[in-house]
């Protein structure tokens, strides 16, 4: 026999919704993975800002 159950059980309130810039998204291995896709076999340190700043730029109004 089953017991009379405790419902949600620690799930917690919720809490604020935790805000962040959506180009940061666009992380180390996606850009790895876009240029692998262009044909680049390795990349430099610094093209990782890079790229997110001009995605930034062409991809927002």
């Amino acid at each position: 026999m089953y017991g009379c159950g405790k419902g949600g059980d620690g799930l917690g309130e919720g809490g604020a919704k935790h805000v962040r810039d959506n180009i940061q998204d666009i992380t180390k291995p996606v850009t790895c993975c876009l240029a692998r896709r262009g044909g680049v076999k390795r990349i430099s340190g610094l093209i990782y800002e890079e790229t997110r700043g001009i995605l930034n730029s062409q991809a927002l109004p």
